[in-house]
Order: structure tokens, then sequence, then C-alpha cells
């Protein structure tokens, strides 16, 4: 494997993706055991410590289960859980590790603002503040269907909402078609966004889609620029 040092992304990414492409190529096999550690950062050229933080990042994403005092083997599961793999914002240093902290949710009828929802009758309105790395850096305006997920809980999961959609309601987000540009953060982010109202920042519009023609869910995310940037890679 070359890895390159003085170009994006950095190195542990670079390893990251490399197992990533192995895996989809068929040259891991589900349920096969890494190399141990010590072995595979030789083999790499890189310290223990940048392996293990790819190995960290292909774990929180469903790629491996690392086994306690045996090893790191290749996810089983033919569609590993992937929970974050719609999200696509990083920090400019580095990837980050996605958290969130919910603002409010609240239950409206007959939802007017919301583009692509004609017909909905009712919707779940969740407003998030997303962290990089503890590092504030998004602000989300999430619109569910409440007919097809008439109980919601962000209390419930970790912030991994596509997770939570599937493991809950066995709901699997199949595609989403984001727009990205600039705009200003809303009035009501005031209090959790270190942008001010009138400051521009990145804009992504996003519908996503389960199995129906029409989307399940609406999303308006506000970036900081400076903190983060929008990134998609193809595998």
């Amino acid at each position: 494997m070359s890895l390159t040092p003085n170009e994006s992304p950095p190195i542990y990414l670079q390893i990251a993706e490399k197992i990533q492409q192995d895996i989809h190529e068929g040259a891991l096999s589900a349920g096969s055991r890494l190399p141990p550690e010590r072995k595979l950062a030789i083999q790499l050229g890189v310290s223990i410590g940048t392996l293990r933080k790819s190995l960290a990042w292909l774990a929180d994403r469903g790629w491996l289960q690392r086994r306690q005092g045996s090893g790191n083997y290749i996810n089983t599961r033919p569609d590993p859980e992937n929970r974050f793999t719609f999200f696509r914002l990083e920090r400019i240093e580095t990837v980050g590790t996605p958290t969130a902290r919910t603002i409010a949710l609240d239950l409206i009828q007959n939802p007017t603002d919301v583009p692509y929802f004609d017909g909905v009758a009712r919707a779940h309105r969740l407003r998030r503040l997303r962290l990089l790395d503890d590092v504030p850096a998004v602000i989300e305006e999430i619109w569910l269907d409440a007919t097809r997920l008439p109980e919601f809980d962000p209390d419930a999961f970790d912030g991994a909402l596509y997770h939570y959609y599937q493991s809950t309601y066995g709901l699997r987000i199949s595609r989403a078609e984001d727009s990205v540009s600039l705009a200003t953060p809303p009035s009501w982010s005031a209090a959790h966004f270190p942008l001010s109202s009138d400051q521009n920042c990145g804009y992504v519009e996003r519908r996503a889609w389960a199995k129906d023609p029409a989307p399940v869910e609406f999303s308006r995310s506000w970036f900081d620029t400076k903190v983060a940037r929008y990134v998609v890679r193809q595998q």
C-alpha cells in the first residue's frame, strides 16, 4: 500500500479507505481476521497509534468488529451498520468523530415549511447541534415523516440517526440527495452555534429516501467553514 504523507486525506484515513476498498473488492472477506496490530503497523510503515486510529474509525462505522484479546475482524454482516455513511461533513484538519446535542424536538401538524413533504399530515422536527471531536461544527434541522416513524426519541441513540431508523423501525435509508450552497444560520441557533445570523456559512439541503418514491426525511444543515468541510468520497 502506498501512503502519501504530504497529501490529504490524513494517513490514518488513507489506511481506513484502503481497508474499505479491500472489503469491497473481496480481498478481505467477511469474518476474516486482520493481522495483529503491531505486525500490520510494520507492514504499512506507520505507528501503532496511527493504525489504531484507523481501526477505531472503521469500527465506529460498522466495518470492523474489535474483540478484546482476539483481534480485529471484518464485519460478518453483508450490510454493516455504516452508522455515519451519509454524514459528509469533516473537520478541516482531520475527519473528526461526530456527536450530537438535541436542541428541540417538536411534532408539527400539517407542516407547511417542509419542501417535498406535500400531503404529510404530521412531521417530527428535530433541531440539534453536531460536534466533530467535541468542536461545534453544524446546526441541523431535520424533518421526519411521523406516519413512518410514529414515535421518536432523540435520547435513545448516540447521534447516528440513520442507524436508529434502521435498528428501531426497520427503515433503511437507501439514498440521499444533497444540495450545497451558502446561507446564514437560522435565528434559533444563536444560543448554540458560534456564528451569528448575519454571517455566511456552508449550507446543505438534503432529501433522503427509503424504498418509497416519496422522501422520508428532509434536512437543513448550516456548517462553520472554518471548522468543517463537505466531503463525498467514492468507494
